[in-house]
């Protein structure tokens, strides 16, 4: 009987350098006079998202080179 492995990846908000990321429009809020508000979306640590997919490619490649997953 087979049985099926689950991985559960939990990141904090992601920190990228796009022109739509949280981090773009907080920089140019805080150009504007006036207060500066973050959402709730944005407690804790960001993880940049270049971190986020080496973890992600890396647990990929632990899960297609291992057939004892319990080694994650």
């Amino acid at each position: 009987m087979a049985v099926g492995a689950h991985v559960l990846l939990r990141f904090g908000w992601l920190l990228d350098y796009s022109a739509e990321s949280v981090l773009w429009r907080f920089l140019s809020r805080a150009e504007t006079p006036g207060e500066l508000l973050l959402g709730d979306d944005c407690r804790g640590n960001p993880t940049p998202v270049d971190d986020a997919a080496r973890v992600i490619i890396s647990v990929l490649k632990q899960l297609r080179d291992s057939p004892d997953t319990a080694s994650l």
